[in-house]
């Protein structure tokens, strides 16, 4: 559910902003600076306080003050390592990746060693990765490898991160033709859809739309329902139309995945934001976002019902994928209330019992399941 997406964002800011002046890994000398020059000392403590300070706009931190005092303070010393540092951080904040490499790779020529752990090789490596700079990233994360002082999680995603440089490296030089096509306007809006599952057959699709909603409380305004459109004779996805009433209710149903005779439907829905209770009309659940299932009679859909059996836990299952004989099903199970607000998860599988129920959830192996989220 795209729900809290912008108090999750601010959590995330606030706890990066917290982890910046009071951890190590920053590198930035708490005694004196590298510097000299008064006039740039002084811009980058302005820079410092201005990052503790909210934009009332955007209800981010005031990133680009901070980095406009920052990169005054670079021109009055460019060999200013940690006011290099800083801007780093700054723009890795905003998503401005190649800025950021560019003021690592600054703070590591005008002082490779400012850092006892290597840490700043591991932040330049990420940077280098998410700029699409690969070979950088790899000679970035190699270097970190070598510091007896590093961070043993660190050197665990430094590992990681490696490996997506060679692969994405590999993808680059070896790609493959595609052309998306738009599926027309019957089923595309101007409200956002997604998490398509489509039959067998190729000629049924049902996906999330995120709708507008005067029912539920205003301060959320949206939720997401279920719609269908099939596909005509002449190759065109007709106009979708919204599940039942009794699918698709005043809450958030969303991350459908649907059998390959298109008669059973397995979907997440989560408890009300505000009260934490409701599933839905008449559903209850186990706690966070639950799975439901509901079977097509006929032509008609039944009640939607907490999927029965052990997946569904007081933790967060989504993203539910049902096997072609629709006796496995693949999900994620996720932790909450991680502290920067992320609930993320690994990919479990469970199999259809003999008497109708869903068996015990299992982990898959290492080989699939990493440190990252999956």
């Amino acid at each position: 559910a795209q729900i809290h997406a912008n108090t999750l964002n601010l959590m995330k800011y606030i706890l990066l902003f917290l982890l910046f002046f009071i951890s190590a890994n920053c590198g930035i000398a708490q005694k004196g600076y590298s510097t000299k020059n008064k006039k740039a000392i002084k811009l980058f403590e302005k820079a410092k306080a201005a990052g503790n300070t909210m934009d009332l706009k955007t209800g981010k931190p005031n990133f680009d003050i901070s980095i406009s005092l920052l990169d005054q303070a670079i021109a009055k010393d460019n060999n200013f390592w940690e006011a290099h540092l800083m801007s780093a951080e700054f723009c890795e904040y905003k998503g401005d990746w190649k800025t950021s490499l560019a003021h690592y790779e600054e703070a590591l020529r005008a002082n490779p060693r400012h850092s006892p752990s290597g840490s700043t090789f591991f932040y330049a490596g990420n940077a280098a990765y998410m700029a699409g700079e690969f070979d950088k990233g790899i000679r970035f994360l190699d270097t970190y490898q070598t510091y007896k002082n590093a961070s043993q999680e660190l050197l665990s995603k430094s590992e990681d991160i490696r490996q997506s440089c060679v692969f994405s490296k590999e993808s680059l030089n070896n790609p493959y033709p595609f052309k998306p096509i738009n599926l027309g306007p019957g089923i595309n809006t101007d409200r956002p859809e997604y998490f398509p599952t489509i039959t067998v057959d190729g000629n049924t699709i049902l996906f999330t739309r995120l709708v507008k909603d005067s029912r539920i409380d205003p301060r959320i305004g949206v939720q997401e329902d279920f719609f269908v459109s099939n596909l005509s004779e002449r190759g065109i996805w007709m106009k979708a139309v919204p599940m039942p009433a009794n699918i698709n209710s005043t809450m958030n149903e969303g991350a459908p995945t649907i059998s390959a005779d298109g008669r059973t439907l397995i979907f997440v829905a989560c408890p009300d934001m505000i009260t934490g209770e409701s599933y839905g009309d008449g559903r209850t659940g186990r706690g966070s976002c639950d799975f439901f299932i509901t079977k097509k009679l006929g032509t008609q859909w039944t009640n939607p019902i907490n999927l029965p059996g052990a997946p569904n836990t007081s933790n967060w299952e989504t993203q539910p994928s049902i096997s072609a004989d629709g006796k496995t099903i693949y999900f994620i199970r996720g932790t909450k209330g991680q502290r920067d607000g992320s609930r993320g998860g690994d990919i479990y599988t469970a199999t259809l019992q003999m008497d109708g129920t869903w068996g015990e959830a299992k982990r898959l192996s290492n080989v699939i399941n990493t440190t990252s989220d999956e």
